[in-house]
């Protein structure tokens, strides 16, 4: 009896500060298509956190402190292209925002929510929001595309001089940039065609002049935007987790889910990062399961790429 008068206490209070999404906790399934609301992950994250937590949530860590120490949390959740997967994104301006009151570190958070579809709104992500996760294509290194723009636009944010944008001729789909050279492969008679790197969004972007955690669930993301990140986070603290190999999108937001939930308890980035590769360990296993390709079970495939505030 104690544990139900908790329950329903805290969930009268939460409510009465929330707009009142649905949080029963069971994710939509792979032919669901029911469109994306922000606020429904975020409660779905909190909610699980409480019941991992067995109560409130009073535990911290320095990387949670460093994402309230204003009282406020924003959070970003950026969605790529349709082929990705069965995603349904509406134009229900409800529906890609979210605020709320939170009990997080054992103190009030007033917590923000963005869907982001957009180039130009990822932009406004980077210079605004704590915690930017994208789940996207990374477009061969060119950079992140998102749901509205297609892959035609990306934000473009390859500043290596060195780095090749190499695509092959049918996954142009529209781009443009300066041309270094094409060729054929003589094996496979495939035709590239090989693009000068190009950072002018990333240049553009003021970045957030505070503690900012991001997640690039895009394909290799370490190896095409870790160096480009840490450049233009710069003097500011971040910890960045990136992708160690291509992947495939989980469009359930399972990830984004756990990830947060972890988050919203006061664990370690470590932890976090643990929980985020076995929950695609066991995505990829079903989907195997299930024969639906590309899917590939693997073992590590997020991994810590920038920590400026880890304690050493």
């Amino acid at each position: 009896m104690k544990t139900s008068a908790l329950v329903c206490v805290c969930m009268a209070s939460f409510f009465l500060h929330c707009a009142p999404y649905s949080v029963s906790g069971r994710q939509p399934s792979a032919e669901s298509q029911q469109p994306l609301r922000i606020g429904a992950l975020i409660e779905s994250a909190y909610w699980i956190a409480r019941a991992a937590s067995k109560g409130a949530l009073d535990s911290t860590s320095q990387y949670l402190d460093a994402l309230i120490a204003d009282g406020r949390l924003t959070v970003c959740l950026g969605i790529g292209t349709s082929d990705l997967g069965a995603i349904v994104v509406s134009d229900r301006p409800d529906d890609a925002r979210y605020r709320c009151i939170l009990q997080l570190g054992g103190r009030s958070i007033a917590v923000e929510g963005r869907l982001v579809t957009t180039h130009a709104a990822f932009a406004r992500a980077l210079s605004e929001c704590e915690i930017v996760f994208v789940q996207s294509h990374s477009r061969f290194g060119a950079g992140p595309v998102f749901y509205h723009d297609g892959k035609a636009r990306p934000y473009r944010m390859q500043d290596d001089p060195q780095h090749e944008v190499i695509m092959p001729e049918e996954e142009v789909a529209g781009y443009s940039g300066s041309v270094r050279r094409r060729y054929t492969d003589p094996k496979t008679q495939k035709r590239y065609v090989v693009f000068e790197p190009d950072s002018s969004d990333l240049d553009a972007t003021t970045p957030l002049h505070s503690y900012q955690l991001l997640v690039f669930s895009t394909c290799t993301s370490i190896k095409h935007f870790r160096n480009a990140v840490a450049r233009f986070r710069g003097i500011y603290p971040t910890t960045a987790i990136f992708t160690t190999r291509p992947c495939c999108m989980d469009t359930q937001m399972e990830i984004f889910v756990g990830f947060l939930a972890d988050i919203f308890q006061g664990k370690k980035i470590d932890e976090v990062v643990d929980t985020m590769n076995r929950t695609y360990r066991t995505i990829a296993e079903r989907r195997v399961r299930m024969g639906i390709r590309p899917w590939q079970v693997v073992e590590t495939l997020f991994a810590v790429g920038i920590d400026t505030l880890a304690v050493p």
